[in-house]
């Protein structure tokens, strides 16, 4: 479910925040997918509701996310998912709807206000 990312368009983008008990990222949307943004931390406590959508072993094992105390991991990179709700799961370590949970930094309307108009 992760693609690899590429040169993103250099343009001005929204930034969207998700947050929750130990997790706190910020991202944005791209015809690629949705992007969590570097240094966001991703709860590290897996719900049984969200182990079957999240592959959290992918981004340990590539150094996508590492350690960064005992309750959060922090991207190491900016990370594309071909959906936001892959995105907030990964993030909040729950089921999740990505176009709810992710809120635009700057007003707070979620990703589905933004896009889905």
């Amino acid at each position: 479910f992760l693609k690899r990312p590429t040169d993103y368009e250099k343009e001005v983008r929204d930034i969207y925040i998700c947050s929750g008990p130990d997790a706190d990222a910020k991202g944005f949307y791209t015809s690629e997918g949705f992007v969590v943004i570097k240094n966001s931390l991703a709860r590290k406590v897996v719900t049984p509701s969200a182990e079957d959508v999240i592959k959290r072993s992918n981004l340990l094992e590539d150094g996508s996310l590492i350690d960064h105390n005992d309750r959060s991991y922090i991207f190491t990179k900016d990370v594309v998912f071909t959906s936001p709700s892959k995105a907030a799961a990964s993030v909040l370590t729950r089921s999740a709807n990505g176009w709810r949970d992710w809120k635009r930094e700057s007003d707070g309307k979620t990703l589905d206000e933004i896009i889905r108009k």
